[in-house]
C-alpha cells in the first residue's frame, strides 16, 4: 500500500478482534497532501478498542509516523517488522488527552528500525506519550536500531511500564532482529517473486538507504508509452 492520504492501513471500528497483518508493505503515505490536517503521513493505525492484533514481518518505509501507531484500550504484538526512514517517530503509543480510553498491552519485539534521509527530526523509533492510561504495560525488547536516533523516547510523566521480564508472545516465532531486514525484503508485498515497479523501487531504496517521505505520488510513465506505443484511448 503506497500513497495513502492518511495511514496506509488501520483497524477501526467496534469489535475488531484477532486480525493479523503479515508480509505487507506500507510505504510513502503522503505528507502534505489532501488531508485537512496537512502533515499526515502514517503507516498503520491500531485504533481504540482493537484486540489481539498482530503486525508481523511487514515493511514500513518513508512514513512520517505510525509505523505502526497504537491508540488506547487495545492489545497487540508488533514483531519482526522492518521500519525504515520514519520522520518524527516510528512505532508510537498514545491515547485521548485528558480522557484515556483504557490501558493497552503491547509487545514490540524483534523489529529492526533504520533511520533514513527523512529522519533528521526523529524523536525516537518507539515513542510513548504521557496521554496513555496508567496501568498500560509495554514489552519493548530485542529490537535493533541502525543509522541513528534513540530506540525509545518517553514523554515526561509517561505512565507506561516497559516490561523487564520475558515478553508474552504465543504462537509467533520471534526472529533475531539482525535477520529481519533480509527476510522482510525477500518476502514482503502481494507478489514478492513478481513485484510491480513501485514495490521494486521501495525495496531497492531500503537496501541502498535512499528515498524520502513524499507529498505527492511520483510521475509514472505507463508501460505502453515507455515501449514507444501510442497512449491508451
Amino acid at each position: 500500500v503506497a500513497w495513502a492520504v492518511d495511514e496506509g492501513g488501520s483497524t477501526s471500528g467496534a469489535g475488531i478482534r484477532d486480525v493479523t497483518f503479515s508480509a505487507c508493505i506500507f510505504a510513502e503515505s503522503l505528507s502534505n497532501s489532501l488531508h485537512p490536517k496537512r502533515e499526515h503521513s502514517g503507516g498503520f493505525l491500531v485504533h481504540t478498542g482493537s484486540r489481539r492484533i498482530a503486525l508481523v514481518d511487514n515493511l514500513f518505509a518513508h512514513n512520517h509516523t505510525r509505523s505502526p501507531g497504537v491508540n488506547g484500550n487495545s492489545s497487540l504484538i508488533i514483531a519482526n517488522n522492518l521500519i525504515y526512514d520514519s520522520g518524527a517517530w516510528g512505532t508510537g503509543f498514545w491515547d485521548v488527552r485528558d480522557a484515556p480510553t483504557g490501558a493497552t498491552q503491547g509487545v514490540v519485539i524483534g523489529n529492526h528500525y533504520i533511520a533514513g534521509p527523512s529522519s533528521s527530526e526523529l524523536r525516537g523509533h518507539v515513542a510513548l506519550w504521557s496521554t496513555i492510561a496508567s496501568g498500560r504495560t509495554n514489552w519493548i525488547r530485542e529490537n535493533l536500531r541502525s543509522g541513528g536516533g534513540r530506540l525509545i523516547w518517553q514523554q515526561r510523566r509517561t505512565p507506561s511500564v516497559i516490561g523487564a521480564g520475558p515478553a508474552p508472545v504465543a504462537g509467533i516465532p520471534v526472529r533475531a532482529p539482525r535477520a529481519v531486514e533480509r527476510h522482510v525484503l525477500r518476502t514482503a508485498g502481494a507478489r514478492p517473486a513478481d513485484r510491480d515497479s513501485v514495490d521494486q523501487r521501495i525495496v531497492a531504496q531500503v537496501r541502498r538507504r535512499t528515498g524520502r517521505i513524499i507529498s505527492s505520488p511520483p510521475t509514472i510513465v505507463p508501460a505502453n508509452r515507455r515501449a514507444g506505443h501510442p497512449p491508451l484511448a
